[in-house]
């Protein structure tokens, strides 16, 4: 039984908060949830002094949509082009993917490391395109900066199936350099201490070693650890649609928070 107490951040919270988290970080990482993780460990530090997260939980256990979509690649590449742009009209084209247009797109790139930029959200090539100029673009030569930290990582690792091989390279480069590294600084800022139990070094090597057809199978993500879960939770909490701390961002910046 758990006894849960409900956090409400209004526009103007949200702006206050912005500016704290940003000081806090001392380091560019964007997203707007770092507001509503911050605005969390400032409410649970007033009644605990340690608290346990689930990061590595989707690192780990193959969470993210991307994961399930890397398995149509060998299949995508072998039809023919026309077909494509069909083929994603289908509402059950890759389901739970948010954007079709992105899927397309990494599934055709027929390397590795072009495929996991595409997939991924922080190193998607039209994402990063937006941010900077034509000439910044030219003098970075396309993306080889970022490239580059994924093939070295691609190349450290001896892992034969692309499941495991994306899984590393997120557990290597986004889980540390981004999801732990503003939970630790957001949480501290808090005076509030989070351990990770996801991340015990021998249960990352257990799972490491295990079958990809457990972690996805049927394309149902974090297969394993839901099936564990149903011992102690009931169906409708362990095959819940993933959720993480949604921020109406657009309609304030639209509206209240101008």
């Amino acid at each position: 039984q758990t006894d849960h107490h409900e956090v409400i951040i209004g526009p103007r919270d949200f702006i206050d908060l912005s500016e704290k988290v940003i000081w806090h970080l001392d380091q560019p990482i964007a997203d707007a949830v770092l507001t509503a993780y911050f605005r969390l460990a400032q409410f649970a530090a007033c009644e605990v002094k340690m608290v346990l997260t689930g990061e590595g939980g989707d690192e780990l256990f193959a969470g993210y949509a991307r994961y399930a979509g890397e398995q149509f690649a060998p299949l995508f590449q072998r039809i023919p082009r026309h077909l494509k742009s069909l083929l994603l009209t289908t509402s059950t084209f890759l389901p739970g993917f948010r954007a079709p247009k992105q899927a397309l797109h990494a599934l055709s790139q027929k390397d590795e490391v072009s495929r996991f930029t595409n997939w991924h959200p922080l190193f998607n090539s039209a994402r990063m395109g937006d941010l900077v100029s034509d000439n910044l673009k030219d003098e970075l030569n396309g993306s080889w900066l970022r490239n580059r930290a994924i093939e070295q990582c691609l190349d450290r690792t001896d892992a034969i199936e692309s499941l495991h091989r994306f899984l590393y390279v997120d557990t290597k480069l986004w889980l540390p350099d981004d999801l732990l590294t503003r939970g630790d600084k957001l949480t501290m800022a808090a005076s509030l201490e989070a351990r990770v139990p996801l991340l015990d070094s021998k249960l990352v090597e257990f799972v490491a070693s295990l079958d990809p057809n457990l972690k996805i199978k049927k394309l149902k993500r974090k297969y394993l650890m839901k099936k564990v879960s149903q011992k102690w939770l009931p169906n409708k909490i362990v095959n819940q649609n993933k959720k993480g701390f949604p921020m109406p961002v657009s309609m304030w910046m639209r509206n209240e928070a101008r």
